[in-house]
């Protein structure tokens, strides 16, 4: 169990330093019960947390159907990041 609190520790590190630039940018889904959430990147990443009260009531669900739908989509954003940046590289380089 500590292994994946471990890794789920380095991944969090991982994406707030890719996504340092944008830790302040503003997140808002539907938490379903409990209506729209906001929240930053940043406070995100910090806590892990998308909706109090789903966390509190049913903290299983929180994590299966909140946590890991916007932890799936920082990494997206990191990877299309990346590409952009690699292929403005490649850009730079050929002319």
């Amino acid at each position: 169990m500590e292994t994946r609190t471990d890794e789920k520790t380095i991944k969090l590190q991982m994406l707030k330093h890719k996504l340092k630039d944008s830790l302040h940018e503003v997140v808002t889904i539907n938490a379903h019960h409990h209506g729209m959430k906001t929240f930053t990147i940043g406070k995100f990443l910090d806590n892990q947390i998308v909706c109090t009260a789903c966390k509190s009531e049913t903290p299983l669900w929180h994590e299966d159907q909140l946590v890991y739908p916007v932890m799936k989509s920082l990494i997206k954003l990191v990877a299309q990041e990346e590409k952009e940046r690699i292929e403005a590289q490649a850009e730079k380089e050929a002319s």
